[in-house]
């Protein structure tokens, strides 16, 4: 890449400051210098390849470094109305599996508050950053694809052939949230797994579910203790719903179908009888029932937008074939 003399002697005052920890004041003006607190900061990122942001770090994406010089190192986020929608967002993909401090918004939410010349200047990155970042992990998910789903690595989310231009406008326009919607998937598997994460979010705010004592296989006509506690744990769930007898310590029909109920569910061996597996399926915690859902949002992320409303679906390592179609009343 050519570098003029002007850029030679801009990247040579950051990356001296970022050695020396000079104060940004002290370095602007000069034959050749960063005039401001944006540009000296895009430069600093240039030459370090990383800018910290208190906590948070924005790493040097081209596009970002682009989407400055193109702007003669102007601010991006001019509306506040833009940050706030942005800041929304960033707080909404706690739904979604995604962790919002890997987007800033700790960061983000105080780097400008004192309104300083530097503190906008940070914000502005942090806010460039965290929308860039958030976009492709929405629309490509947040590593890298496995397996059929993997293919060449994309840094841009959105389509067209000015990304710069885009990204501009996006975040001018103060439609932040739309255009991220615009790369959610929307596939009913998607949206069933983001509906399975709310639940058990609930659920384990309300203490989660008491694991069942191992112990004989429990079938219809089992009594005991540890029936009641089947019918704690498949009621939690929403497995067991219409029950006659919530206290009745006998394994009856209605048990015995919220357990196939269950094992459906969690492709076991539907038999409507809790022998082994089925107590290991039932005795996983919700913290791990949680993290699984998170992983299958992600691995959602790499295929939904491609999947078809009706697809079969193969488990080689359990010998299942099933058929996944949306249902018309999930609509």
């Amino acid at each position: 890449m050519h570098v003029t003399r002007a850029r030679s002697l801009r990247l040579a005052a950051a990356f001296g400051a970022l050695l020396v920890g000079a104060p940004l004041a002290a370095q602007n003006g000069g034959d050749g210098a960063p005039t401001s607190e944006l540009e000296w900061r895009v430069e600093w990122l240039r030459a370090a390849g990383s800018l910290p942001v208190g906590d948070a770090v924005v790493p040097a994406r081209e596009l970002t470094l682009e989407a400055y010089e193109r702007r003669g190192f102007l601010p991006l986020w001019t509306d506040p109305g833009a940050i706030d929608e942005l800041l929304e967002a960033i707080a909404s993909v706690h739904e979604e599996g995604l962790d919002p401090e890997h987007y800033h918004l700790s960061a983000l939410a105080a780097s400008g508050s004192a309104w300083s010349t530097a503190g906008l200047a940070r914000r502005d990155l942090l806010a460039t950053d965290a929308f860039v970042r958030l976009s492709h992990d929405l629309r490509f998910g947040k590593a890298a694809a496995q397996g059929p789903a993997s293919g060449p690595e994309a840094d841009w989310a959105f389509g067209g052939l000015d990304r710069l231009a885009r990204l501009e406008a996006v975040a001018r326009s103060g439609r932040v949230r739309e255009a991220l919607a615009e790369l959610r998937p929307r596939h009913f598997v998607y949206e069933g797994l983001t509906a399975a994460l709310a639940q058990l979010r609930r659920i384990e705010s309300a203490g989660g579910w008491a694991p069942i004592p191992a112990g004989p296989a429990l079938a219809r006509d089992s009594a005991g203790v540890r029936v009641l506690l089947l019918r704690q744990r498949l009621r939690i769930t929403g497995d067991l719903i219409d029950e006659s007898a919530p206290t009745s310590p006998r394994f009856d029909p209605e048990l015995e179908e919220a357990v196939r109920a269950f094992q459906h569910r969690h492709g076991l061996n539907e038999d409507g009888v809790v022998g082994n597996a089925t107590l290991a399926g039932l005795n996983v915690p919700v913290a791990r029932r949680i993290e699984q859902v998170r992983v299958n949002l992600e691995r959602a992320r790499w295929v939904a937008h491609e999947l078809p409303d009706s697809f079969v679906a193969v488990n080689v390592a359990g010998a299942r074939v099933s058929k996944a179609t949306e249902s018309p009343c999930s609509r």
